[in-house]
């Protein structure tokens, strides 16, 4: 029995997760990726590894196999696609205004999926802080 075919509840959790941040109910993701339900569950509950579909998950996850599979690397997929998203980070460490930011926040920014082809910018990431520290002042805690 090769590693990858020992359950792996930790492994499970992160195929979870990274499903449920890429919106899809469990057949939704089986339809995606060409697989079934059932077998998507198996995956989640870390009874087995996709080894045969690991590149198709992870596509359609936004995140990559070595995330998935050992929990190293990028969490998802969208840090090195767009570059403006380093700049965000460096500028809510050094600007009052990225203060404001709670980590829910900016959690949610990282998983907004842009369309093909859009790459956001800075200004993009400021908006959408803006955009939530706007909502959510004054709201109940």
């Amino acid at each position: 029995m090769s590693d990858s075919d020992k359950s792996d509840p930790a492994r499970g959790r992160r195929m979870r997760e990274a499903r449920l941040r890429a919106g899809l109910t469990q057949q939704e993701a089986a339809v995606k990726v060409e697989s079934d339900r059932a077998t998507i569950a198996r995956w989640e509950a870390g009874r087995y590894a996709p080894r045969y579909k690991l590149e198709a998950i992870a596509q359609v996850y936004s995140t990559t196999p070595a995330w998935l599979m050992h929990g190293v690397g990028a969490e998802t997929a969208l840090d090195p696609l767009y570059p403006a998203w380093q700049q965000f980070l460096e500028w809510l460490e050094t600007s009052r205004e990225g203060s404001a930011a709670e980590k829910w926040m900016v959690d949610d920014i990282r998983a907004v999926r842009f369309a093909e082809g859009v790459e956001p910018t800075l200004e993009t990431y400021k908006r959408l802080l803006f955009a939530f520290v706007s909502t959510t002042r004054g709201a109940p805690k």
